[in-house]
């Protein structure tokens, strides 16, 4: 659940079953128009429950355009998205209490505390909850374990963007999601705090069985933290493999591969003709 999903609609229904199917995620020929540019060309992705995938790409690539989507942000152009077995940009808040996504572009109530936002959506979401849902995970647990117990008295208009992106997280984590979708999450962080990003995630993943998404620009990321990398290039899912296996199965290319990561990186023209 996002945070503007939470405080624009009801939660009216938020205990259905978890759906047995292997595939969480199923995306099948995804293309996304924006105008006359085409961001994301016939992306094939298919996520197994308790999976973390790292979307590796430069900027521009079709990486925060392909969590919208997932997140029920925004609508494809055509093709085939499947969350739970649904289709995310008409779902209902069942389906979204489910899903914990942490996107790029929210700053809104800036006036609350850091604690008393969380303890007022852990209260308002236990009070609606029906009974095959799971309690809302403790105020206090979640913000030790974004490292934010030092900051739960400040408000969320004072937090530099390294501390909005935790707080973002422990949001995301208040309803006990079985997916996460986390757009460039470590992008603000220092190396300690990415550090400890890291672990957050693979306990979420080992010891939670959650399912994890994530975008990153950073080849040693997404190798440190993944099950499997999918490479996006131009809108296109290039190749999904381990890891380790990103230098051995990444198709022939002009440019170096570090290079096409990098800021200097010029995409080609995805426009109609």
């Amino acid at each position: 659940m996002t945070i503007s999903g939470f405080f624009s609609s009801e939660l009216k229904s938020v205990g259905e079953a978890a759906e047995p199917a292997r595939a969480v995620v199923f995306v099948q020929g995804l293309h996304k128009w924006h105008g006359m540019f085409e961001s994301l060309r016939g992306v094939d992705l298919e996520v197994t429950r308790g999976e973390v995938v790292v979307i590796l790409g430069p900027d521009g690539a079709g990486k925060t355009t392909l969590m919208e989507i997932l997140g029920g942000v925004r609508t494809p152009s055509s093709g085939v998205v499947k969350v739970f077995g649904e289709d995310p940009s008409c779902a209902g808040e069942a389906w979204h209490a489910r899903t914990g996504t942490v996107l790029q572009m929210w700053r809104e109530n800036s006036g609350w505390r850091v604690r008393d936002l969380l303890e007022y959506c852990a209260a308002r979401y236990a009070s609606i909850r029906t009974p095959g849902c799971p309690q809302p995970r403790p105020v206090g647990d979640v913000l030790e374990l974004v490292r934010m117990t030092g900051s739960a008295v400040k408000r969320l208009g004072a937090l530099h963007d390294g501390q909005r992106r935790r707080f973002d997280i422990a949001f995301s984590l208040i309803t006990r999601p079985e997916i996460l979708l986390l757009d460039e999450p470590t992008k603000d962080l220092g190396p300690a705090a990415r550090g400890e990003f890291h672990e957050v995630i693979r306990y979420l993943a080992t010891g939670e069985g959650m399912t994890i998404i994530l975008t990153t620009r950073d080849l040693a990321e997404a190798q440190r933290i993944g099950d499997r990398v999918a490479v996006l290039m131009q809108g296109r899912l290039v190749t999904q493999c381990a890891p380790a296996e990103v230098w051995m199965r990444y198709p022939g290319t002009p440019c170096d591969f570090r290079d096409l990561l990098g800021h200097n990186w010029k995409e080609q023209p995805r426009w109609r003709s």
